[in-house]
């Protein structure tokens, strides 16, 4: 945890993950569909 982000990666394909979503630590980060919510970075 040097960067104080976090990295959700998503939309899986054969060839590895064709998005992600990086927030920092403190925010919430979006969780998408088939889970949809946003997980509580806040330590």
């Amino acid at each position: 945890m040097q960067d104080s982000e976090i990295t959700c990666f998503h939309d899986p394909s054969p060839h590895g993950y064709r998005a992600r979503t990086t927030v920092s630590f403190g925010e919430p980060l979006r969780i998408p569909a088939p889970f949809d919510f946003a997980l509580d970075t806040a330590f």
